[in-house]
């Protein structure tokens, strides 16, 4: 039986700085930071005028810890969260504001906190700016919290979900979803590209910052969303997340927007129509038609199976000395036997393990459920 391989043909990543280099791999990638800070100032301008922004709020000491509220033109229903990427160590939210506009026009308050960069903090220091950052806002605004962040700052959103977040009890229990774009979930492969030298990761600190290695609290809502035309390490990226944190009780989701890229992938985030913000609803991968339009074409296509396909007619016992004698030949000619077989891989890798170890030099391989 044929089998689709997703994200990777799992072969060992030769070039750890091309796999993580998202600029490298779009065309007009410098295209995209000029038109961002054109419209997010634009956007900041006029909100400004309107009364209905509050920018650089301190919620700290030190020069970068602040962050730029904006307000709906009536009573918030609550509290949309949008954490910036960057690899911790680049990006202005200044770059952002306009992101804001969907969440603006169905009624949220939406605050982009900003961090202080790496080197001059390591990551778990910028992991606790943003929980003092998170406790700070949700004191101002009620209703529930809404978290999402792009690359960097989905890792940084995500490990706001785990049960060591330095965040306050109160504020956990108002996070009602939570989306990480393109997030960065397994921070081990990072440790081996050329900016680890700006970043300091070490491995002790590296999984304990990983949320895809960490244990999330019960009752989670989140989605991890890329792009189908991402860098195949983000697509993984995306997906771990998901199927690690699946099972402890709370409601994990991942899926794939076809053709977007690690850019462009956020800028739907001003049209509250768009589809990021469409599938972000809880009800919005429960419907098919969705699943097959925005999901990667092996994926629909199985969840569309599952849903339309009868279940098979239960085959005959074989008695105990005919199904001994038939049970070599089987598994010399499964589909599992001959892919775990191919090219010495040692047997059938379950589907987590296959995923979160692609990148540490072995072959690691996805297939569909048979």
């Amino acid at each position: 039986m044929a089998y689709d391989e997703i994200w990777t043909d799992g072969a060992p990543i030769a070039d750890y700085d091309a796999a993580y280099d998202n600029g490298g791999s779009i065309a007009d990638a410098a295209s995209f930071l000029p038109r961002w800070q054109a419209e997010a100032h634009a956007f900041r301008e006029g909100l400004a005028a309107a009364g209905r922004a509050e920018l650089a709020v301190s919620y700290g000491e030190k020069a970068r810890q602040h962050y730029d509220l904006f307000l709906p033109e009536s009573e918030p229903k609550g509290l949309v969260v949008f954490v910036h990427g960057g690899y911790w160590k680049a990006r202005d939210i200044g770059d952002w504001s306009h992101l804001a506009g969907g969440a603006l026009a169905k009624g949220f308050a939406v605050a982009l906190p900003e961090y202080t960069l790496c080197p001059e903090a390591a990551i778990p220091e910028i992991t606790r700016e943003i929980g003092r950052f998170l406790d700070q806002v949700a004191a101002r605004i009620e209703g529930s919290i809404r978290l999402s962040g792009h690359s960097a700052g989905g890792h940084l959103v995500t490990r706001m979900l785990c049960l060591d977040a330095p965040i306050a009890a109160e504020t956990v229990a108002r996070i009602d979803r939570t989306a990480s774009i393109s997030g960065c979930h397994d921070l081990r492969p990072i440790m081996l590209t050329g900016m680890n030298a700006i970043l300091g990761l070490d491995e002790q600190m590296a999984r304990a910052e990983s949320p895809a290695l960490l244990e999330p609290r019960a009752g989670i809502d989140l989605l991890c969303l890329a792009g189908g035309a991402e860098l195949p390490e983000f697509r993984r990226q995306n997906a771990l997340l998901a199927n690690a944190w699946h099972g402890f009780g709370g409601r994990t989701r991942a899926a794939e927007i076809a053709g977007r890229h690690h850019f462009d992938i956020v800028d739907d985030l001003i049209d509250p129509a768009s589809e990021p913000r469409r599938l972000s609803d809880r009800r919005g991968l429960t419907d098919p038609a969705m699943w097959r339009a925005h999901r990667a074409p092996a994926v629909a296509r199985r969840f569309h199976r599952t849903i339309t396909r009868r279940r098979p007619a239960a085959r005959p016992r074989l008695r105990p000395a005919r199904a001994a004698a038939a049970a070599p030949c089987a598994a010399s000619r499964s589909p599992a036997r001959a892919f775990s077989t191919a090219r010495g891989a040692p047997g059938p890798v379950p589907r987590d393990t296959a995923s979160a170890n692609a990148g540490y030099g072995c072959r690691t391989r996805r297939r569909p459920p048979l």
